[in-house]
C-alpha cells in the first residue's frame, strides 16, 4: 500500500505541499563581445531560453531580435517559475537571425551558456562566457528579480515557561527578537 505524502494529514494551516513552493523570476538578458557573423553589417542577435532535461530541451521564451549590434541589451524579459526544492537547468542560446521569421533553425549559432536557475537567482547579476564550439563567443549577463510570489502570512503563538528572573526588584520583561 502506497503511503500518502507527509503533508496529506497536516492540520489546516499546516505546511503547503511542495508544488506550492514556487515564485516567479523575471530575467533581463544582455550580451557583450558577440562575434560578427554578417558580411556587410553587424550581427542581429536573439537569445532563446530553454529548460534542459537530459538530452531534451523545451523553449521557455525568447528575447526580441536586435539589429546590427555585437553588444545587445534585450528589453523583453523572460519570466520563469522558480521551484526552490528543484534543480532547474537552463540554456541560453544566442543566434544571429537574418530573416524576419526569427527561425533559429535557419540562424547562425553565436554561443550558449548552460547553468542552473538557482545560480542566477542567488547571484542577482549573473555573468558568464558564451561557449562557441569550445571557444569564446563573448559573454552573457542575466539579471534576475523575484516577483514576490512567496509573500505569505505566518501566524505564531509563542510562550515562555520558567524563564530566568533577571530583575532584582520586580518581574522580568522578556522579549523575542527575530
Amino acid at each position: 500500500m502506497q503511503q500518502p505524502p507527509p503533508y496529506a494529514y497536516a492540520p489546516q494551516g499546516g505546511p503547503p505541499p511542495p508544488a506550492a513552493m514556487v515564485s516567479k523570476v523575471e530575467m533581463t538578458i544582455s550580451c557583450e563581445g558577440l562575434r560578427d557573423l554578417d558580411t556587410f553589417s553587424k550581427s542581429d542577435p536573439i537569445c532563446v531560453v530553454y529548460s534542459l532535461d537530459g538530452n531534451r530541451r523545451h523553449e521557455i521564451g525568447r528575447t526580441e531580435r536586435l539589429n546590427d549590434t555585437l553588444n545587445p541589451k534585450f528589453q523583453r524579459q523572460i519570466t520563469v517559475d522558480y521551484r526552490f526544492e528543484e534543480v532547474q537547468k537552463l540554456g541560453f542560446y544566442v543566434f544571429d537571425i537574418d530573416d524576419n521569421n526569427n527561425d533559429v533553425n535557419k540562424a547562425d549559432f553565436q554561443g550558449k551558456c548552460e547553468c542552473h536557475l538557482g545560480q542566477i537567482v542567488s547571484a542577482g547579476n549573473f555573468k558568464r562566457p558564451l561557449d562557441y564550439n569550445g571557444g569564446n563567443g563573448g559573454s552573457i549577463s542575466i539579471q534576475a528579480q523575484e516577483q514576490g510570489g512567496m509573500q505569505k502570512t505566518i501566524k505564531m503563538t509563542l510562550k515562555g515557561v520558567k524563564l530566568d528572573k533577571k530583575d532584582f526588584f520586580g518581574k522580568s520583561d522578556p522579549f523575542l527578537e527575530f
